[in-house]
């Protein structure tokens, strides 16, 4: 994301902080800003939201977010709910990458599977960023609007 070189310092800080606040350290959170350098350009409100949905309705461990950051970038309404709702359903233990990393229609297709493919589970661990691309249904933005005297 070269982007994110015209960040400033107080765009940075405050993405930082917020992840902090959420009980990372600051190892942790390099290792987030690397594995998925959109947390540093993100709605911080936006990013609360899908945490608080991550550690409240979802009740997963710090550490998933620290191996798929990439989760706050999804769309909490038109993707995460939906989602997690039909694996919780199902009963299906996966990681975050293996529920979000893919498209709808694929998606469509582990949920009809007649038995969940452990392998595939494990191996899809890598962030696709063609995910990034598609369309989104929210109707707000992800991406911090702030003003111009916080950028390069």
């Amino acid at each position: 994301m070269p982007q994110i070189v015209n960040l400033g310092d107080r765009a940075i800080v405050k993405h930082v902080d917020f992840l902090k606040e959420c009980g990372f350290s600051l190892e942790q959170v390099k290792k987030m800003v690397v594995g998925c350098p959109q947390l540093l350009a993100l709605n911080t409100d936006i990013m609360k939201h899908s945490y608080d949905y991550f550690k409240t309705t979802m009740g997963r461990p710090l550490d998933d977010l620290i191996m798929f950051p990439a989760f706050i970038t999804y769309g909490l309404e038109s993707t995460i709910k939906p989602r997690h709702k039909m694996v919780a359903k199902k009963g299906v233990k996966c990681s975050l990458a293996w529920l979000l990393n893919c498209s709808d229609e694929k998606f469509e297709e582990r949920m009809n599977y007649d038995s969940m493919d452990v392998e595939e589970m494990e191996m899809e661990s890598s962030f696709d960023f063609n995910t990034l691309l598609e369309p989104r249904n929210d109707k707000s933005s992800n991406y911090e609007d702030d003003s111009d005297d916080e950028y390069l």
